[in-house]
């Protein structure tokens, strides 16, 4: 359910890598740009996706990403610090997400290593816990999990549970 957040800040990065990378170039050195990420999401989720009701999601997001750039202004990696809280709601309630991880792009094989997760929902107690280190491919499929990710594991049944 990370993906919203991830491509708009993937997208955001790609744009500042197209736009300083020409100074980067200028330079004729290693560059390092970062910049600050303030991002606001609100959508719902239809029935069926993710639980059989439809399902309200609000988050908010803060963090930065930091992009180094080599003498010609390409793109060398990328790293994104962020940090939110998310509340899904159903019709039996609210849950609160509180979330952080750190991830690093590399621009030569399209992964993005996501590490350090603190992944929580609570609604009268934990509902899920997540942590540990995802790698996602190109194609956003998922290369790697290490740790427990239980809405990996189990899926969403907790969470709908304590919504529904």
């Amino acid at each position: 359910m990370r993906r919203p957040t991830l491509i708009a800040l993937l997208a955001a990065l790609m744009v500042m890598a197209m736009t300083l990378g020409a100074s980067a170039a200028l330079a004729g050195q290693m560059t390092k740009e970062t910049t600050k990420i303030a991002d606001t999401f609100e959508d719902t989720i239809p029935a069926g996706e993710v639980c059989e009701f439809p399902v309200g999601i609000k988050e908010v997001a803060k963090g930065s990403d930091t992009a180094w750039f080599d003498s010609e202004g390409e793109l060398v990696k990328a790293h994104l610090r962020i940090n939110g809280t998310t509340e899904w709601s159903g019709p039996g309630g609210t849950a609160v997400e509180n979330w952080a991880w750190s991830g690093w792009f590399d621009p030569a094989t399209e992964t993005f290593k996501q590490s350090g997760n603190k992944w929580n929902v609570h609604k009268n107690g934990p509902v899920l816990n997540d942590k540990g280190l995802i790698v996602f491919g190109p194609n956003d499929e998922v290369l790697k999990v290490a740790g427990p990710h239980e809405q990996f594991d189990n899926g969403f049944g907790a969470l709908c549970d304590a919504i529904g």
